[in-house]
This record gives C-alpha cells, structure tokens and sequence, in this order.
C-alpha cells in the first residue's frame, strides 16, 4: 500500500496533457464557485486520486 502513496506523489500531474485538459472542466462545475483556496485543493487532490486511479 505505501508503494501505491509513493507513486502517487511522484506521478507528473503538470505535465500529464490528459489530466491537465479534464482539469479546467471539473474546477468550472457551478458546485465549485466561491470555494475556498483550501477546498479547490481538496477538490483537485480528489481529481488526482480519481485518475491515478484508473
């Protein structure tokens, strides 16, 4: 399992062109306005998850 956690930190989000294209249409969901700085994160960190997942 730690493996798994290792992998995910070192996995290139930036530069994955599949990851960053989805990106922009999960952050403009109407659910996401006047969200925090800290909840944008949790919400993309979620998005990060989701894909490494599959």
């Amino acid at each position: 399992m730690e493996q798994i956690y290792q992998e995910f930190d070192q996995y290139d989000f930036e530069d994955d062109i599949n990851f960053q294209s989805g990106l922009p249409l999960i952050l403009q969901s109407r659910s996401h306005e006047n969200k925090s700085k800290e909840e944008i994160d949790q919400i993309i960190k979620k998005a990060k998850w989701f894909y490494f997942s599959k």
